[in-house]
Order: structure tokens, then C-alpha cells, then sequence
């Protein structure tokens, strides 16, 4: 989904579907040149979610 400057980004979560998810990512910002910012991005997960899964989220992806 996109709205002016946002866009929100859906996946399952598996470490397969994030990987890929950042790989597009990448893949835009060599091709448009516009970066992502990943201090302003964020993810969310459920509450329940393991800290071990926050954990590598935060690593494959870069984002706090």
C-alpha cells in the first residue's frame, strides 16, 4: 500500500520472504536512486512475537 511518500509492505516473516522483500528493496533504490530511510522505517509484529525473531528481523533488514 502507498500513500504520498509511505508505503507499507506485507510478508510472512520467514526469513525466505524478508530476504526477498529487502532484495526489492534494493533493487529500487539502484534503479531510482531514492533511498530508503531506514532510520524513519519500522516493522511491526505481533506481541506474542519471540524476542529471537525481533532479533532477526532487525538484522536482515536493517531496521531498528
Amino acid at each position: 500500500m502507498s500513500y504520498a511518500y509511505d508505503t507499507i509492505l506485507f510478508c510472512s516473516g520467514d526469513r525466505g520472504s524478508v530476504i526477498k522483500m529487502m532484495t526489492v528493496l534494493r533493487v529500487y533504490e539502484n534503479v531510482s536512486r531514492h533511498m530508503i530511510n531506514r532510520s524513519e522505517s519500522y516493522f511491526y509484529l505481533h506481541d506474542k512475537t519471540p524476542l529471537i525473531v525481533v532479533i532477526r528481523m532487525r538484522r536482515l533488514t536493517g531496521i531498528r
